[in-house]
């Protein structure tokens, strides 16, 4: 009975008695490949997106090592042009050379406005620190006669007048003597902020002027009327609707 009932299943289903397990255990099989597969795809994807990663890893180290040796570069010649105006450098050499010339010139213009009873001073070697490291400064020192010697800002208005005045002519003069020319006119601008022994300063000043450079034009700028009348001629400019307007 048990044979026949094998055999009618066989002929039913077309499959051997014994194959079905055989097939389950393929299709088992087949499944765990399939999800093997599966997981080695998902995988080669996160190895590709590591080997490209990598790759541009490596493009922005090659990028970063030449920026580096660009700034490198940078910062040598930096180097050399901190070096050549430092204290030690050219440019300072040349200032610290001059520094006497003008002074003396400098000097020579004081006296002559003054009577000799001022001087000025010009200091260099004093260093102040900075968030750049240390600087070397240009300090003005102004010696008159009778008084202590004091900087610059501290002085008065008309000391400060005069001096500036014949720090500025002292200039003119070397240049113009390097240059191989003569000065032919002087355009001065008026300080600011003068009281009356300021303003009576650089009315003496320019004066002095005068009389050192007799074949110079002085050409003298002022806003206030009343230093305007302390002057022999003048040239008054001034707005209309049409433009500005030449007086003399």
């Amino acid at each position: 009975m048990c044979e026949e009932h094998s055999r009618l299943r066989e002929e039913l289903i077309g499959i051997p008695v014994g194959k079905e397990e055989k097939l389950s255990e393929l299709e088992r099989k087949k499944t765990e490949l399939e999800e093997k597969v599966s997981s080695l795809q998902v995988r080669k994807g996160i190895l590709l997106q590591r080997r490209e990663d990598i790759r541009k890893a490596k493009e922005e180290i090659n990028q970063l090592k030449a920026d580096v040796s660009q700034e490198a570069e940078t910062a040598a010649r930096y180097e050399v042009l901190k070096q050549a105006f430092s204290q030690d450098g050219v440019p300072h050499q040349i200032v610290r050379n001059i520094i006497p010339h003008i002074t003396n010139t400098a000097n020579n213009i004081l006296g002559q406005m003054t009577g000799g009873t001022m001087g000025v001073e010009f200091v260099m070697e004093r260093t102040v620190k900075g968030k750049d490291g240390d600087k070397a400064t240009l300090d003005v020192l102004i010696n008159e006669y009778g008084k202590t010697t004091l900087p610059y800002a501290s002085k008065s208005g008309g000391e400060k007048v005069k001096t500036s005045l014949a720090v500025i002519l002292a200039l003119s003069e070397i240049k113009a003597t390097a240059a191989g020319i003569q000065l032919g006119m002087l355009f001065i601008d008026e300080p600011p902020f003068l009281d009356d022994d300021g303003a009576q300063a650089y009315v003496d000043s320019l004066e002095t002027i005068r009389s050192r450079y007799p074949d110079v034009k002085i050409m003298a700028i002022t806003h206030d009327d009343a230093m305007k009348a302390r002057f022999s001629q003048s040239i008054t400019v001034i707005k209309t609707d049409e433009g500005s307007k030449v007086i003399c």
